[in-house]
């Protein structure tokens, strides 16, 4: 979409007055929302008991980071909730974090270990609250990615349908829903854009959907290595390595563009709960993970509204 001049001399108006600047038009719409839930908590952190352990301290910090950035910058608290995950994923391994993800997916959200088992029905009950956006970006995400059949070749397609990274496929259901995508809409016309992102949702809400006159209902496992190695392993890669535009300064920023930024920041907080009392044995969490992703849900749904479905 064309940048409109407006907002390009908004920027760098912004660069020359800096510090004493603007709001940009979304930041202004967000804040206005933020300022009606009228003190209202919109987010609820993950809490530790007391603790002297080196491991839970590193862990804290980040998560601390990631709080100083709410509720403004939705965006870089992901961030710094994705670096106390990924800290605890290889707490104690030397594997890649494509495996360590892979293994949490395959293997550790399966387990029937009880601190583990609380957080994957979180995850199951959060992909619930996914915004349309969210749908819409990780769609363009696996239209671009790859082959999917009879082949998978993509970085998408290898991570989420393949454990280690080698074939065979382990995910079917999760595989023909990739390949239905890719192979019937567009990244280029908005409508169709919309019309996969609509049909992604409701897979994800894990309805029976109809692809090419098959039906197939995606299960929890096909939902987590959605959620895991597909969607938030993509948008953490997409802000490494400068894939992005900075969300809330495009001209096309809305609220829509803060209701995705937050679900990704619930998606690491909640993979962070998760597995944290498992990969870091001194830690231990000051409620139940349930009970905190219940929180969030309706904080979430306070906030943002009807704005998480545009």
């Amino acid at each position: 979409m064309e940048i409109s001049a407006e907002v390009k001399r908004s920027r760098t108006s912004f660069l020359r007055n800096w510090p004493k600047t603007e709001q940009f038009s979304c930041e202004i719409d967000f804040a206005r929302r933020y300022e009606n839930m009228n003190g209202t908590p919109v987010f609820y952190p993950v809490l530790f008991k007391d603790s002297v352990d080196n491991q839970v301290h590193t862990v804290i910090s980040y998560v601390i980071e990631a709080l100083d950035c709410l509720p403004y910058k939705p965006d870089n608290a992901f961030d710094w909730f994705w670096k106390a995950f990924e800290y605890c994923l290889s707490a104690n391994n030397n594997n890649s974090i494509t495996v360590n993800l892979q293994n949490t997916v395959f293997d550790l959200l399966s387990t029937p270990d009880p601190r583990i088992t609380d957080g994957a029905q979180s995850l199951i009950k959060l992909a619930k609250e996914i915004p349309f956006q969210s749908c819409e970006y990780l769609f363009k995400k696996i239209a671009t990615d790859g082959d999917f059949t009879p082949e998978v070749t993509g970085k998408i397609g290898k991570r989420t349908l393949y454990k280690n990274g080698n074939a065979p496929v382990i995910l079917p259901e999760l595989q023909k829903l990739f390949n239905h995508l890719k192979s019937n809409f567009s990244t280029n016309d908005h409508l169709q854009v919309r019309d996969a992102a609509s049909l992604l949702r409701k897979a994800i809400w894990q309805r029976e959907i109809d692809l090419d006159c098959e039906k197939i209902k995606l299960s929890d496992q096909d939902i987590h290595a959605l959620l895991v190695c597909a969607l938030t392993y993509t948008f953490r890669n997409d802000r490494t390595h400068a894939e992005l535009f900075a969300p809330f300064r495009s001209s096309t920023a809305t609220l829509t563009t803060y209701a995705h930024c937050w679900f990704m920041t619930l998606l690491a907080h909640c993979l962070l709960l998760t597995i944290v009392e498992y990969s870091v044995p001194d830690s231990e969490v000051d409620f139940l993970i349930k009970d905190n992703t219940d929180l969030n849900i309706e904080a979430f749904r306070k906030l943002f509204g009807d704005y998480r479905n545009k």
